[in-house]
């Protein structure tokens, strides 16, 4: 069952105050579970078992202040039983932060349900810090710093090393891993992580789908891949699906590889106002090949969307889309896929992608599968606005300059409706809205029927660059294309040097740099670089 809707825009009180708490590491008997720094209890119930301990009551996990090494907590409770009553996790006394000491997890959760981690300050409520206000009010300037859980890794092993904050894996076969369901992430920090921001999954058990997740008012930048990782990426059966999801309100920056990474949607998921970008900014020397989207998608079946964000930046497509045809999956007239009021800029290929993917049963084929989700989904791109693409593929895949602004693999039978999008002109005139390669253009390239593709409604018009206040320190007209993370070497394309020319921006160890002479191998910030690299302040 969907959560219920609620006024969303983090008002004071918007959880009774506690009746009763528990108090880490104050709590703790011994200091068995606090080790070097971090917090292991990777059974919490088990730890505060009842019922000396009444987890239908206990409202509050209060984080004594302080920087751990890491923060492991699992086997948390069901409180499904009193909805309006989440059991929240949250700073107590000033700022927790996580990370930067050299371990190989950071911040880790695991089972339950009805749970909410949030660094948000509400005197109401009981949660947060008064100085660690981070947007509280909508205000947003200078943020960094501010919020009540800071996940820092301090670039450790950036670009494959850990998740800020993970919830949903495994756990050792001697301890409890329940389902993990319904929870919520939010008014949370991370930055300077070696691999996504937030990574929420379990592979290999398609049991329980995780149902009402809602990550939304978070700060995720400079992280050394996906900003989000939600859902597993396997192409094998049993992976669980995602329903009631709502990621929204975020602001994702500078990312390696994707910004927003989302697999095995269901019904009601729901992605809206992200900021996003600039992605793929590792796009020549990614953890592996072909992570350089900045929101990657795949869905399974009933009614979801993707609207009101904003997305800057792509080594490949903008958008990858695959719909999956998954074993056991129920589809019904209706399904269908929105991306609509959507504004899509910076990308050095395409701007979407639309392939299919399967996952049969053990064994089995794809084509052992029912056809009913090619007949029932619909997938709908609707009053989007689309900019800025320069082609770069092929400075390292063999890729030739694409015709089309989304492109449709001739697997994918759905039928596509492209509605009242724009397309600015003159910068995209040398391009078609949408192509079935197998299939013919459509009229003046922009509206008609073409094989599955039905376009109506859609032109060209100038489109102006998004303006954002204080924005990485760089002019409001900047190209963003022009911004990666600074490499020597393209590791994606045999380590040959990376060039480097007059006008370029780069980050390196979270700060941006503008090249000033043209160059390859010198490294921003190392004494002698001060002429090649201008630093701008960040």
């Amino acid at each position: 069952q969907a959560r219920p809707a609620r006024a969303f825009r983090n008002p004071d009180g918007e959880w009774p105050s506690p009746r009763s708490s528990i108090t880490l590491p104050d709590d703790l008997s011994s200091t068995l579970n606090v080790t070097s720094n971090g917090l292991y209890l990777i059974d919490i119930q088990g730890r505060f078992p009842s019922p000396a301990y009444n987890w239908t009551e206990i409202d509050r996990i209060y984080i004594r202040s302080g920087h751990y090494k890491f923060l492991k907590i699992g086997n948390l409770p069901d409180r499904t039983s009193t909805p309006d009553r989440p059991l929240i996790i949250t700073n107590l006394g000033g700022q927790v932060r996580i990370g930067g000491l050299g371990h190989y997890y950071l911040f880790a959760l695991g089972g339950g349900k009805n749970w909410v981690v949030t660094g948000k300050y509400d005197p109401i409520s009981q949660t947060g810090d008064e100085m660690y206000p981070g947007h509280r009010g909508n205000d947003y300037s200078n943020t960094r710093g501010t919020y009540g859980f800071l996940v820092d890794d301090d670039f450790y092993k950036f670009g494959n090393g850990n998740s800020g904050i993970s919830i949903g894996g495994s756990a050792p076969d001697s301890q409890p891993n329940p389902p993990t369901s319904e929870f919520e992430v939010s008014f949370v920090e991370i930055r300077n992580v070696g691999f996504a921001g937030i990574t929420i999954k379990r592979d290999n058990n398609g049991t329980f789908p995780m149902d009402n997740v809602s990550i939304h008012d978070n700060y995720l930048h400079d992280i050394g891949s996906e900003g989000i990782y939600l859902g597993s990426t396997q192409l094998q059966y049993d992976q669980h699906s995602f329903n009631h999801l709502r990621i929204t309100n975020n602001r994702i920056l500078r990312t390696g590889t994707e910004g927003i990474q989302v697999g095995q949607l269901g019904h009601d998921c729901e992605i809206s106002h992200n900021v996003v970008g600039p992605c793929a900014i590792d796009w020549k020397s990614a953890f592996q090949g072909f992570q350089d989207s900045c929101l990657q998608v795949t869905f399974r079946y009933g009614q979801s969307s993707v609207h009101h964000n904003i997305f800057i930046g792509a080594g490949n497509s903008l958008v990858s889309f695959f719909s999956i045809k998954a074993e056991g999956d129920v589809h019904n007239p209706g399904d269908e896929l929105s991306i609509h009021n959507n504004f899509f800029s910076s990308s050095r290929f395409l701007g979407m992608y639309m392939g299919t993917r399967c996952l049969p049963s053990p064994g089995g084929m794809c084509s052992d599968l029912p056809s009913s989700s090619l007949e029932e989904t619909t997938y709908r791109l609707s009053n989007n606005t689309w900019r800025q693409f320069e082609f770069q593929r092929n400075e390292i895949y063999n890729d030739n300059p694409p015709g089309e602004v989304v492109r449709i693999n001739h697997n994918l039978n759905n039928p596509v409706f492209m509605e009242n999008n724009i397309l600015d002109s003159p910068g995209l005139d040398h391009l078609y809205l949408a192509k079935d390669p197998y299939g013919p253009h459509l009229s003046g390239g922009l509206n008609g029927q073409s094989m599955n593709i039905t376009a109506t409604g859609n032109k060209r018009e100038p489109v102006p660059p998004v303006t954002f206040q204080n924005f990485m320190d760089a002019p409001d007209d900047v190209d963003y294309l022009r911004f990666e993370l600074w490499s020597a070497n393209a590791s994606l394309s045999n380590n040959v040097p990376i060039p480097y020319y007059t006008g370029d921006y780069v980050f390196h160890y979270g700060k941006l740099y503008r090249c000033n002479i043209n160059h390859t191998g010198i490294e921003p910030g190392v004494q002698g670089s001060e002429s090649t690299w201008e630093h701008l302040v960040t």
